[in-house]
């Protein structure tokens, strides 16, 4: 386990807690660790025992138990990948948790367009580019010992992930922002995994001080890519075609199908494009 530095194998990248936290305007009590199971699974433990150290932000350089929606793994391999777990207090986790999660999914796509990609956003909480899933996010929710209620928001982006390193099963849907040349270097001018943590979370926290007021959804919606397309969704074991007609400001998608107007408002449902 290691605080501050994390040696990313094969680039010249390293994890610096410092170098983020100066990165950015939002002062965060950050830490790292070399490897972990879950980034979600430390942070929700130390919320339980309700330890007073509990960190604002965990990041790992791998994870060895790493999860998504639905209980699905997260591939997480060392030291390619930005795999991080923000404790989000009582006072923001009374809000509705797609609109949390539909915040988060603004602030990365957000930071990712900042750098340079054309970023946008499967409903709810992916994140794509160059129609290869870049990101996945996954909130949830944890008590204290006084019974006080906070959400965990782990965040995983694939930042120069190769293409080995997934497995079949979403080696055609995984892509990574950078790919690694001959020599296993970064390519010149790429935004460093600490720049862009503190792109994310100063985005995220930006949100969230007015998260309310829904006015970040107009970006949502900009940079959906499920709006006015055809698509499949399953809830409750089946599937069902429709039309994505609307998201509203509770981050809810409206779609139309032969039997009518739905409202898909829950983690729990799986969405495909035609």
């Amino acid at each position: 386990m290691i605080d501050n530095i994390i040696k990313q194998s094969m680039t010249e990248d390293v994890l610096i807690s410092s170098e983020i936290a100066s990165s950015m305007h939002n002062p965060l009590n950050i830490k790292i660790y070399d490897e972990i199971d879950s980034t979600n699974r430390q942070m929700k433990d130390n919320i339980r025992k309700g330890e007073a150290a509990c960190p604002d932000l965990i990041i790992a350089g791998c994870q060895t138990a790493g999860r998504g929606r639905l209980g699905r793994k997260f591939e997480s391999p060392q030291g390619t990948g930005i795999y991080m777990t923000y404790k989000i207090d009582p006072d923001k986790a009374a809000s509705n948790p797609i609109l949390i999660t539909s915040a988060a999914a603004v602030a990365v796509a957000g930071a990712v367009r900042q750098i340079g990609f054309d970023a946008s956003i499967k409903w709810v909480n992916d994140i794509y580019v160059n129609s290869k899933k870049v990101c996945g996010i996954l909130a949830e929710s944890v008590c204290n010992p006084d019974g006080n209620r906070y959400i965990v928001l782990g965040i995983g982006i694939n930042y120069s992930t190769g293409k080995d390193s997934f497995s079949d099963e979403v080696k055609n849907i995984a892509g990574s922002l950078y790919e690694m040349d001959d020599n296993n270097r970064l390519p010149a001018g790429a935004v460093t995994r600490n720049r862009l943590i503190a792109l994310v979370m100063d985005n995220f926290i930006d949100i969230c001080k007015n998260i309310d007021s829904r006015q970040f959804m107009k970006q949502y919606r900009d940079w959906s890519m499920v709006l006015k397309k055809n698509i499949r969704y399953q809830k409750n074991g089946i599937w069902t075609d429709g039309i994505a007609v609307e998201i509203d400001d509770n981050g809810a998608l409206i779609v139309e199908t032969e039997a009518g107007r739905v409202l898909l408002n829950t983690g729990e449902i799986s969405l495909r494009l035609k």
